[in-house]
């Protein structure tokens, strides 16, 4: 049983890396057809594929977090990419030998990556759906915090809870879920450029009260400060206000890691 659960937790990384890798590239592959088909046997410029893949208003935010339109965003997702695999790369090398793990504890993980692979594709036809996916994949990940919790006041702490790869897929889950349900009120009528600094704000709050409550390492608020980072450099031009948001919640996130790490 133990094994099974943990090659479906193998398979849910996959289909989470697959699926968020192919969304992400939509754009780009979408400017190269369109180039080709407007101007055929012409090479573009590559730095000019990569900018002009889609010209966004600095609010909407969750199509920034999944299909990056600058280098750190880029990093961003990558780093969450990397994070899922080196996390399933231990999984597979380790846990399935320790008695101390059931495989109930593999479920908040695999139900999150499942969410994530399947609610970016349902943004364009179906945002109500893909909000929810959204806030599906971000329960996953807090069940797994609480479950932390309990174990480690059980005095049974158990390395997949407390694991920095699973912080860095907890923060990008936390902000992509938040700003999709920002994105979704916009859609509705609510103000952009105010929707899309609240959804900040709004973040960066559950992202200092998660990471206070657990008090364990800082990979969690540091990849927050970099996505709030990323974010303001992303949007600068195009929204300052946004970007504004974006160095307030920075501020206040590295007062957090100040607190934890000390």
């Amino acid at each position: 049983m133990q094994r099974a659960i943990i090659q479906l937790l193998a398979l849910s990384a996959l289909t989470f890396i697959v699926s968020s890798v192919l969304f992400a590239l939509q754009p780009i592959a979408r400017t190269l057809k369109d180039a080709a088909r407007e101007m055929p046997g012409t090479i573009m410029d590559p730095v000019r594929i990569y900018t002009d893949a889609g010209n966004l208003d600095g609010t909407d935010l969750v199509t920034l977090f999944v299909q990056p339109r600058d280098t750190g965003m880029w990093i961003l997702l990558i780093a969450v990419w990397l994070a899922v695999t080196l996390h399933t790369l231990e999984v597979l090398h380790n846990d399935y030998r320790r008695r101390e793990i059931s495989p109930s504890d593999h479920f908040p993980l695999i139900f999150a990556l499942l969410a994530g692979a399947v609610w970016p594709w349902l943004l364009a036809s179906f945002p109500a759906l893909a909000v929810i996916g959204a806030v599906a994949m971000l329960v996953g990940v807090i069940t797994i915090a609480i479950r932390g919790e309990a174990r480690q006041a059980e005095r049974r702490e158990v390395r997949i809870y407390n694991s920095p790869m699973i912080a860095v897929f907890g923060a990008w889950a936390t902000l992509v879920a938040l700003s999709a349900f920002g994105t979704a009120l916009i859609d509705v009528g609510a103000p952009a450029v105010g929707t899309a600094s609240f959804v900040l704000l709004l973040a960066c709050a559950a992202g200092a009260t998660i990471q206070l409550q657990a008090q364990r390492g800082g990979a969690y608020t540091i990849t927050l400060i970099f996505a709030f980072l990323s974010l303001a450099a992303a949007v600068l031009d195009t929204n300052p206000i946004v970007s504004m948001a974006a160095v307030m919640a920075i501020a206040a996130m590295t007062f957090v890691l100040v607190q934890v790490m000390t």
